[in-house]
């Protein structure tokens, strides 16, 4: 069994690749120690790929923590909506409610209310209207008014004016 690792039992079998030639040549000791530089250069390497991904392991471990942080962060800001969203739920049904008693004790009440709100209404745009041009003109008088104010600059600065 001890002399099995010496003799290349895959040339015994199948015949050298190389020939006879290949069976008599002895190891060279430089190409021994070529394949170790080689060892040890893969093994340099493959250090250096293992420090990579360790900083490439790292860096997601970074990420990852900062997503569970955005994560738990933003489920206590969504909880913190949702509580908010139910007390505005909770008024607006009191003000229904108000509502609702408001128009069932007197239909007389109603009237006035609504009654109240369009006379607000009207004389909001009534005095929009009227501060349209800050004159109480019509739109159109606004435009010829900006435009005589316009002739009227011309003819101080000597600009000729356009002809209509």
């Amino acid at each position: 069994m001890a002399d099995r690792y010496k003799v290349d039992q895959r040339a015994a079998l199948f015949g050298s690749r190389l020939g006879a030639a290949a069976r008599q040549q002895r190891p060279n000791p430089s190409v021994l120690g070529s394949a170790q530089d080689a060892a040890e250069m893969l093994e340099k390497e493959n250090d250096k790929q293992i420090e990579e991904l360790e900083s490439k392991v790292a860096a997601l471990k970074d990420v990852t923590t900062g997503i569970a942080q955005e994560t738990s962060s933003s489920i206590t800001f969504l909880d913190g909506l949702g509580l908010n969203f139910d007390k505005a739920q909770d008024l607006l049904k009191g003000t229904l409610g108000h509502l609702t008693q408001l128009t069932q004790q007197k239909k007389s009440r109603l009237c006035v209310t609504v009654l109240f709100f369009v006379l607000v209404f009207l004389a909001t745009y009534i005095l929009s209207r009227l501060q349209w041009n800050g004159r109480g003109d019509e739109p159109e008088a606004a435009v010829k008014l900006h435009q005589q104010e316009g002739f009227s600059a011309m003819q101080t600065t000597g600009a000729q004016a356009p002809t209509p």
